[in-house]
């Protein structure tokens, strides 16, 4: 029993983990689009379209954030129901399905977020790709947005959805 619930918390950790990773991509691909749409003009779809990729991780993030509320919530409410656990009291019963119920809802909505996440940077990369192939003058800007897109999409976890 410890180990699945330290599993659990293993587990929890990282989907709060990589929610927070791909908001952080999200600014930095916005920050991206912003400092080279000024070295490249003909680049513009290309950064346009990453901009809105960052535009939308970060309304997806604020849309989902009434369920997933804040990563120290989903942390208490798992050191919560280790602690009632860990204790034989019949009297935690009720604390503990409702504290479960919440931590479902949190992290459901934390993995469905980071498929989300997932399937937007895939279409980027994508299309930074084509971009890049059929416009030799985005070719640096389009491999630079792979690159970014590559290394988020780098470690896939099993908790994570695609």
């Amino acid at each position: 029993m410890r180990n699945r619930r330290q599993a659990l918390g293993g587990a929890e950790a990282y989907r709060i983990a990589r929610v927070l990773e791909f908001r952080r991509f999200g600014q930095e691909l916005g920050g991206l689009g912003a400092a080279m749409r000024r070295e490249s003009a003909p680049a513009t779809p290309l950064l346009d379209e990453a901009e809105k990729s960052a535009r939308g991780i970060e309304a997806l993030y604020q849309e989902k954030l009434p369920i997933i509320k804040n990563p120290e919530r989903a942390a208490e409410v798992g050191r919560r129901i280790r602690e009632l656990a860990s204790r034989s009291d019949p009297e935690n019963l009720g604390e503990c399905k409702t504290l479960t119920r919440e931590l479902r809802d949190i992290a459901g909505t934390q993995h469905r977020l980071t498929g989300d996440y997932r399937v937007m940077v895939k279409r980027l990369r994508q299309e930074a790709g084509i971009q890049g192939a059929e416009d030799p003058a985005t070719a640096k800007m389009a491999e630079k947005i792979r690159k970014l897109g590559g290394q988020i999409l780098r470690k896939k976890y099993g908790v994570e959805a695609d």
